[in-house]
């Protein structure tokens, strides 16, 4: 199961912490968004 949560909401972070869901010290989400992601949508496959 994976869950995510705003790095900076510390409230979120503590409820999964007290449901002892910790954080994966070996992921890393990426993201992309506005006009990146368009760019990125349109480019040709390689």
């Amino acid at each position: 199961l994976r869950l995510s949560v705003d790095s900076d909401n510390e409230t979120a972070k503590a409820f999964y912490e007290r449901l002892g869901i910790a954080w994966s010290s070996y992921e890393q989400v990426q993201k992309i968004v506005g006009d990146a992601f368009f760019a990125f949508a349109d480019a040709p496959e390689e």
